[in-house]
């Protein structure tokens, strides 16, 4: 069900609100130069490669579960991606420029791989939500709100893979933020603290939560499609469904 008739219009392009939908895939062949979407009461949405810009919102996910969000690029709007009464969410891979993030009445979704330059990061009534390898670059405030019951690293999705680059041992990894002044020194006290990993040190936990900065901004791997620091199976069905080659 298409709430708005799509014949609105914002910026020339059409407008979508999309309610009680499943199993949808969303992207610029099945939903062609998307001005504004708007998911409702869905689930199961998988969305990805898209680009909305010049907009008081450019994503919005209301009272929605167990959705994808990847690769979508966001730009110059006064709300990049509002998500509203949200579970189970994952938005991962996409780039948030001069607009910001707000997440209300939120839980247990999954934030990660993704870049906001010169945008905030606001959680209202939300908890138990992870987020991990994002790039935080000049937010100025940067994160806001309800922010002390999430997390802020990749430690709750371990067993993982073996991934410090200097004793092959796993590491919990946080997020890049543009503003820390941290030393990677090898004296972590609260985590692993391997010289030359990577993960700051010193002047931890950044903004009150991160006690695992990354010293750089982080970059996926080659085939990295879900954006988690490893390669495995899943991002082989990944690249089969984008092909079609899956089953439903």
């Amino acid at each position: 069900m298409n709430d708005i008739d799509t014949s609105n219009t914002v910026n020339g392009r059409p407008i979508y609100i999309l309610i009680n939908q499943s199993n949808l895939q969303i992207n610029p062949s099945t939903y062609p130069n998307i001005g504004y979407l708007g998911i409702v009461d869905s689930k199961n949405i998988t969305l990805g490669r898209l680009s909305m810009e010049n907009k008081i919102q450019g994503l919005m996910l209301a009272q929605t579960t167990n959705c994808e969000v990847s690769e979508v690029s966001l730009s110059n709007n006064q709300v990049g991606i509002y998500l509203w009464n949200c579970s189970k969410n994952t938005i991962m891979g996409s780039t948030i420029i001069n607009c910001g993030v707000d997440m209300r009445l939120c839980k247990n979704n999954i934030f990660r791989g993704n870049t906001l330059l010169s945008g905030n990061l606001r959680l209202v009534n939300s908890s138990d939500n992870t987020f991990h390898r994002n790039n935080f670059i000049q937010t100025g405030v940067q994160i806001e709100g309800t922010v002390q019951n999430n997390t802020w690293d990749d430690r709750d999705s371990w067993p993982g893979p073996f991934d410090c680059p200097i004793c092959v041992e796993k590491r919990p990894v946080g997020n890049y933020w543009s503003d820390y002044q941290g030393e990677d020194n090898g004296l972590h006290t609260q985590s692993h603290n391997c010289l030359g990993d990577g993960i700051g040190d010193t002047l931890v936990p950044v903004h009150g939560v991160d006690y695992c900065p990354l010293m750089k901004p982080w970059l996926p791997l080659v085939g990295d499609l879900d954006y988690n620091g490893i390669v495995n199976i899943v991002d082989i069905y990944k690249v089969a469904r984008n092909f079609g080659k899956t089953s439903p």
